[in-house]
């Protein structure tokens, strides 16, 4: 299942557009640990969370519909 698109928000397209408004054009390096640490306490950690099912769950679902059911009850009047 492909995850709808989510518009970015006010503050996700301020972070966005940061970089090219607040750059310091004299700083060949990069943020200042100050403005770094102010961008990371404003927009969170710079990480994304693992929403991975586990491979036991992923294939439970394999069997969680109607024709592995039907599938099952078909070979259980079998018996």
């Amino acid at each position: 299942m492909v995850p709808a698109y989510d518009k970015p928000s006010a503050s996700e397209k301020t972070w966005l557009q940061a970089p090219a408004k607040n750059a310091d054009a004299e700083s060949p390096v990069g943020l200042s640990s100050a403005e770094a640490d102010r961008r990371g306490r404003a927009f969170g950690p710079n990480a994304i969370a693992d929403v991975s099912a586990h491979a036991f769950a992923r294939a439970l679902e394999k069997f969680w519909s109607p024709v592995p059911w039907m599938l099952e009850a078909r070979s259980y009047s079998n018996l």
